[in-house]
């Protein structure tokens, strides 16, 4: 249902003067709470060590929410930080991240709100254009971000969760103003966490760069997807359609005429034979388990007999909920696939 003007106005917006343009860019800032390390503690110029910066997007890791805003912003994300963290049920470490569009938008009517106390402004949608090109430009940064992070720092500690607890869209305006709107997001999980370093969290933020942009976007979608689902269901199925999504696409990637000679021991008298029925046999490898055990074999360095006989069991449950067969929703193998779906992904690297 939409909202009334009587209700716009009575939150104590008004109406933008005629001839009044506000001109703004404007930016997504999401806050995550990292749930699997703790940030050891340490000089406020380790920011270097927590931090990537560009053009497009950025992100720092910390312990303090209004030291980070304060080093990516210049000012305070909220006014008392432990009452919000209380409030919000909610607690360090974090992970901010920026997506910014970099081009002012035009606003010439509306409602508004001003604290002039805050150097702030409201406005109520005024900016629809710069909003939905926010959300697309982070709906294709995000997934990709945080699926290589989750994947690297994994490495360190699993599980690795980055909760969303808030979605900020704020700006500048030319006048140096700020504009804001923000979404609160919460939900309660439980997690063991690893002490960490700077310096890790450093090596792991440039492993994750090297990853990001590599990732097909679907893979990383559904990742990005099982990582925040908090249905048993839909997390277990969002993993699996990651393993069979990155499984089909490395097969097809194998050039198996490089691989001949390691696995096969072919006879001199045979050799072109021999080779040429090797190909073939590769080519009628359809199915996602003789494609993952060829992954496996050829191209997964990492990848173990214990996780071979992990997809074994995970397939089998995949295909007893495809069947119709009733799974326990606690029963399902939540851990495994996630540590499965990790460990093939890190194989991208």
């Amino acid at each position: 249902m939409a909202i009334t003007i009587a209700a716009i106005k009575h939150m104590g917006f008004e109406e933008i003067p005629n001839g009044m343009i506000i001109e703004a860019t404007f930016s997504l800032v999401k806050v995550y709470q990292v749930e699997g390390i703790l940030i050891k503690e340490s000089e406020s110029n380790a920011f270097a060590d927590l931090c990537y910066k560009s053009t497009e997007f950025s992100f720092v890791f910390g312990n303090s929410l209004n030291e980070i805003y304060q080093y990516l912003f210049k000012e305070d994300l909220v006014e008392d930080e432990n009452k919000w963290l209380e409030e919000n049920k909610t607690k360090p470490p974090f992970l901010i991240l920026d997506v910014s569009l970099n081009k002012f938008f035009t606003c010439k009517s509306g409602y508004w709100k001003k604290d002039k106390d805050k150097n702030l402004t409201l406005t109520w949608n005024c900016f629809p254009e710069a909003k939905e090109s926010l959300i697309m430009k982070s709906s294709e940064i995000t997934p990709q971000i945080i699926s290589s992070l989750s994947v690297h720092l994994s490495l360190l500690h699993q599980p690795i969760r980055f909760k969303s607890i808030l979605t900020d869209i704020c700006g500048k305006t030319k006048s140096g103003e700020n504009i804001c709107d923000v979404l609160i997001e919460t939900s309660i999980t439980f997690f063991s966490s690893k002490m960490i370093s700077p310096a890790e969290i450093k090596t792991k933020i440039q492993d994750s760069l090297n990853l990001y942009g590599k990732l097909d976007h679907k893979v990383s979608s559904f990742l990005h997807s099982a990582l925040n689902e908090n249905d048993r269901l839909k997390k277990f199925l969002n993993f699996f359609f990651v393993i069979e999504i990155y499984t089909h696409q490395a097969f097809k990637k194998i050039d198996f005429r490089n691989y001949v000679k390691c696995v096969n021991q072919i006879p001199d008298r045979v050799m072109i034979s021999g080779e040429k029925f090797f190909l073939e046999r590769q080519a009628e490898s359809k199915t996602l388990s003789q494609r993952f055990h060829w992954c496996a074999i050829l191209i997964w360095d990492n990848i173990d007999d214990n996780d071979i006989e992990n997809f074994k069991s995970i397939k089998k449950v995949r295909d007893k909920i495809a069947h119709g067969d009733d799974i326990p929703e606690n029963s399902l193998p939540i851990d495994m696939i996630e540590t499965l779906c990790l460990k093939i992904l890190y194989c991208h690297c």
